[in-house]
């Protein structure tokens, strides 16, 4: 079994002391004991007590910036969908109807998981999750700390344009995200999408309200209306524009409904993504400005949507990369 726990007396009529160990497996018999898993992997975490007879196990999950809330239930096995990263602290607690308690020494679980920065190109990576990613003023968000490793950071130029941080589990599937409104948006100046190699975006959003406005752009002000790329929301839709082609068609989104979106280019191509679903091939060209990138730009006005990862590449990713991000984010964030 891995990860022996070590029980503390706390009842249970005075004979040995009650303990409790945690396994965690990689399929529902328990057979196969693990201590990596996948991102979106399920596994299976079984308790063994000793001392009590436990009527009731307390499930515990937690990656040191974000929890799963207690699980409980009569049997000691839990089936569990890995949606935390990096390292997982497992424990739980066991309870009788005398009193008795036995507790678990954490289980210590590695995710292995899709690094934005492990690919190359990289020159963005906002990782939501954790809680290193936001630089705060009270309640609102003063800076999106870039984790790329270029310090490309997203800071607000002025106190009145931070948007509303939103803590574990207010945010978009119960994680951190950030909240934005007409005024606020974050912006990384001279930083500028590759024209050559080409370049690929993904972010996360939810939007709260039917408006128009810029999600992500890349131009020479917030206001630009010569972007070289925006990724607009239209009312209930969402579209690109390029100086060189205009605006996309507009595909429907949903109020309060989590998503993927995927801006892939090349010189000549643009392809743009749905929650994996491809909605547009286009025709496009390197005109427009690309000055800086903006997060929430003031073009056409500017929504009011909910942003969680954000991943901008200055290269065109492999295929096998695009699945492998993709699947990352839509698991992590709950979207379908």
């Amino acid at each position: 079994m891995i990860g022996v726990g070590c029980g503390s007396p706390s009842g249970g009529g005075g004979g040995a002391t009650p303990t409790l160990s945690v396994g965690v497996f990689s399929d529902a018999g328990h057979t196969t004991p693990v201590t990596t898993a996948s991102f979106g992997d399920s596994i299976y975490i079984k308790a063994t007590v000793a001392g009590i007879t436990a009527t009731t196990y307390y499930l515990y999950i937690d990656n040191g910036n974000n929890s799963i809330l207690p699980v409980t239930n009569g049997t000691g096995e839990f089936t569990y969908n890995v949606n935390l990263s990096v390292t997982l602290s497992i424990a739980m607690i066991a309870t009788d109807a005398a009193n008795g308690v036995a507790d678990s020494e954490p289980f210590a679980l590695t995710v292995i998981g899709v690094y934005p920065p492990d690919i190359s190109g990289n020159v963005l990576w906002v990782d939501a999750e954790r809680a290193s990613t936001y630089s705060l003023n009270g309640a609102l968000v003063a800076q999106l700390n870039d984790l790329s490793g270029l310090s490309n950071h997203l800071p607000a130029p002025t106190v009145g344009n931070q948007p509303t941080y939103l803590d574990f589990p207010s945010g978009i599937n119960s994680l951190r995200s950030t909240q934005f409104a007409s005024g606020k948006f974050l912006n990384k100046l001279g930083l500028s999408l590759d024209i050559v190699t080409g370049n690929s975006i993904f972010i996360v959003a939810n939007f709260t309200t039917s408006t128009t406005g810029g999600l992500i752009s890349n131009g020479n002000s917030t206001t630009d209306g010569t972007s070289y790329l925006n990724l607009q929301q239209n009312g209930l839709g969402i579209r690109t524009f390029n100086q060189s082609v205009g605006l996309s068609s507009t595909h429907t989104i949903a109020l309060n409904t989590n998503y993927l979106f995927e801006v892939h280019r090349t010189p000549t191509t643009e392809r743009f993504f749905i929650n994996g679903v491809l909605k547009h091939s286009i025709t496009i060209s390197t005109s427009g400005g690309r000055d800086n990138l903006y997060l929430n730009s003031a073009y056409n006005a500017q929504p009011s949507p909910l942003t969680g990862d954000i991943a901008v590449f200055n290269t065109v990713i492999s295929g096998t990369e695009e699945t492998d991000l993709r699947s990352y984010l839509m698991t992590k964030w709950n979207i379908v």
